[in-house]
């Protein structure tokens, strides 16, 4: 019954703007004929098998929600500190992130404050601030806005980048970038939109482009332990790390962005799982223009709670530990959910099959009821009175 499913949506033919099955192809369908008990008996075990399979669809349609409750609930732990509450409880340690982060902020300032001075010496133009010295004044509110552990702090987003120049850019406009003639089939990737997921980065249908152009455009280059961040669109908040191991890239277009962290303050691992945790309040401080689109100074100015860096291991061990499960529940629901409809198709194979129940030496073959089927027809058939034309009616008449 399948395959003729199948056929009829092969010879379907357009009829007033819907499709139809011609009618010729519905009389001349030739269908399996059991005898009329195993008939029965094949209902019966239909009634008993497709509700269970049902039920368990059912079921596996409900997982995806859990699920996602369950990421969320466990990226609120980790963000939070109830996932390393116990840990904290048992440690006694006077170290907090405040005083490192307000530590290695003091070393920046006098470190750009010699640079400034040995530019002014030599005649040269001042360097440009590093966007964890543009973003300090604001760390006072941030500190006093999050309810959090009291060895941690919270601090806005470009608190946490590295001093180097473009530590936290988006990628180039599109204009910089033609791709009729920048883009080649070997040089330099091009990390784009679709390659951030979170958690994961795909190194799949990737575009490289000329190392020229790279060279170009090195302010948007990406290198191993990066954060990028998807924030155009859809994508919103999708976030990931560029793996070890790969070659030095460079973004796409303004849709997407890359963090360089301050290794001495946060690990990249975490302001991930925080990014990731944020996905839903970032796609709704997103721009509403053509297209939702998520700003850069929003991205520099976003709140970001901060551990002590012993305690960002744990956290990022104990939430990926759970996250992994979840992902691997996710991809143990698919492949049941491909079996139970396999399993659908093959109990209505067995059924129109003759496989499905046993079979009784004892039932009424099908040819004989065909046979009494058709015999019936041929003999009400024969009762009914012919229709009586008009020149029938005149000769009884003139009779």
């Amino acid at each position: 019954m399948i395959k003729i499913g199948k056929l009829f949506a092969t010879k379907q033919l357009p009829t007033a703007g819907q499709l139809r099955v011609p009618s010729d192809l519905v009389k001349n369908l030739e269908l399996p004929l059991p005898p009329i008990k195993e008939q029965h008996r094949i209902v019966s075990r239909l009634d008993e098998l497709l509700p269970k399979v049902d039920t368990c669809n059912q079921r596996l349609e409900k997982i995806p929600t859990i699920l996602k409750r369950f990421r969320q609930s466990v990226l609120v732990a980790a963000v939070t500190g109830k996932l390393t509450a116990e840990w904290r409880r048992k440690r006694a340690s006077n170290s907090n992130s405040k005083d490192a982060l307000t530590k290695e902020l003091s070393r920046q300032e006098l470190e750009y404050a010699e640079l400034c001075r040995k530019a002014k010496d030599s005649g040269q133009r001042k360097p440009k601030k590093p966007e964890s010295l543009k973003a300090a004044p604001l760390l006072q509110a941030f500190d006093n806005s999050l309810e959090l552990p009291e060895s941690w702090t919270g601090a806005p987003l470009g608190c946490l980048v590295d001093s180097k120049p473009d530590s936290v850019v988006d990628g180039p406009f599109g204009s910089s970038i033609d791709v009729k003639t920048d883009y080649v089939e070997v040089g330099i990737p091009v990390v784009r939109i679709n390659n951030i997921r979170p958690f994961k980065f795909v190194n799949e249908n990737l575009k490289y482009v000329k190392s020229e152009k790279f060279a170009e455009l090195s302010r948007h280059s990406i290198s191993p332990n990066d954060i990028l961040l998807a924030k155009v669109g859809a994508t919103i908040g999708d976030c990931c790390i560029y793996p070890e191991g790969l070659p030095k890239a460079m973004l796409s277009t303004t849709g997407s962005c890359r963090i360089s962290v301050n290794k001495s303050v946060i690990t990249s691992d975490f302001l991930c799982l925080v990014l990731c945790h944020l996905k839903s309040y970032l796609q709704q401080i997103a721009s509403q223009t053509a297209q939702p689109f998520l700003n850069m100074d929003t991205v520099k100015k976003l709140p970001i709670p901060l551990p002590p860096l012993e305690e960002q291991d744990l956290i990022v061990r104990a939430a990926m530990k759970l996250i992994r499960t979840i992902e691997n529940t996710e991809a143990r629901r698919g492949a049941v959910v491909e079996y139970l409809d396999r399993l659908s198709e093959s109990i209505l194979s067995k059924a129109y099959s003759g496989h499905l129940v046993e079979q009784d030496p004892n039932d009424e073959p099908a040819s004989l009821l065909l046979e009494r089927v058709n015999f019936t027809t041929v003999e009400k058939r024969k009762k009914i009175s012919p229709k009586k034309s008009k020149s029938d009616k005149a000769e009884q008449l003139s009779a």
